[in-house]
């Protein structure tokens, strides 16, 4: 099985944007990386604070920060929160529930808690 950081590598269309959700690592890609320490604020947090009931919002805040697609690591969301150190906004529940309303899943690697996701295009009016 490919580890989720080779395969978006790999897979993904060259120069497309990829946020880091949990995962702070960006040196191991070879595209545009959106990423944040825990002690950064991210446009997607900026976007779940402001906009709690919106995920399409929080997807929309992804795209104009040049994140077409995100990979998301669950378990270290979990860790920061234990710790103290995760931004509120980014509860791995809400996060959850953003995944499953608003991206198209790629890939997944359900024993890491990791997922490979498109970010979703805002909806037309």
């Amino acid at each position: 099985s490919c580890h989720p950081t080779a395969f978006a590598n790999l897979a993904l269309p060259p120069g497309e944007g990829l946020a880091l959700i949990g995962g702070a690592a960006p040196l191991y890609f070879t595209r545009p990386v959106l990423y944040a320490t825990t002690w950064d604020s991210t446009p997607l947090a900026q976007a779940m604070a402001q906009h709690p009931d919106d995920p399409a919002e929080w997807s929309a805040a992804l795209r104009r920060a040049g994140a077409t697609y995100a990979l998301v690591e669950v378990p270290e969301l979990e860790r920061l929160r234990r710790s103290g150190t995760l931004d509120p906004a980014l509860e791995p529940a809400r996060v959850t529930r953003w995944l499953e309303q608003q991206t198209t899943l790629i890939r997944s690697w359900p024993q890491a808690g990791v997922y490979l996701v498109r970010v979703s295009t805002p909806a037309s009016p």
